[in-house]
């Protein structure tokens, strides 16, 4: 062979077989590094994603927790209440049943007035007044009450006692009706709601 051929000055030495250019070779190994960089950022920002759902679920249960906690402070208070005023009762030998659950026409509430007895009329007003603001209460954390495990048997209870007694007693209608500026909206919204078609003492009413 003459190595003096000019044919072959300048040619380019053959590829080995199965080698690949070392630009090719830089290529793979920036775009493999790409790929990784890619799954670490993802893996980032499913390990942040992940820490934000649990605060916030952390949260929420805190939350709920203080909800809970409020409503059974609420009912204890609620309940505390209600035995205070049977605790009175009984102290003041006042009989209830009469003028707050079965006296929807008034009669019982009529006859107290006629004796023209100043002390059973006062211990009947402070009845309507503890009961009023039991009730009062009850509207004001009834909202509460509903994160209670057993809150809507609760409220459900409540609701229906308030019911009763706006439909059983004229003097406890007249009483909040009377002097319906000193309670909030809600009471005597409520009140109304129950009291529909129920007559009540209209004599000394308000203009």
């Amino acid at each position: 062979m003459n190595d003096n051929n000019p044919n072959t000055e300048g040619a380019s030495v053959p590829t080995p077989c199965g080698a690949r250019p070392l630009s090719n070779w830089a290529q793979i190994c920036s775009g493999l590094c790409a790929a990784l960089a890619l799954i670490g950022a993802c893996i980032g920002v499913y390990f942040a994603y992940s820490q934000v759902q649990t605060a916030i679920q952390t949260y929420e249960h805190a939350i709920q927790r203080e909800k809970r906690q409020a409503a059974e402070d609420s009912v204890a208070k609620l309940y505390a209440m209600d035995n205070e005023i049977e605790r009175w009762y009984t102290s003041t030998d006042f009989y209830t049943r009469d003028v707050f659950r079965d006296d929807d026409s008034g009669k019982h509430y009529k006859e107290l007035l006629a004796k023209n007895d100043n002390k059973s009329k006062m211990v009947f007003e402070r009845a309507c007044a503890l009961n009023g603001n039991m009730f009062e209460y009850y509207l004001l954390v009834r909202d509460n009450l509903r994160s209670h495990p057993q809150g809507k048997e609760i409220t459900d209870a409540w609701d229906y006692y308030l019911k009763r007694t706006c439909e059983k007693s004229y003097g406890f209608r007249t009483y909040i009706y009377l002097d319906r500026d000193v309670w909030t909206t809600t009471l005597v919204s409520e009140v109304d709601r129950y009291s529909k078609g129920h007559a009540y003492d209209k004599k000394n009413e308000k203009k």
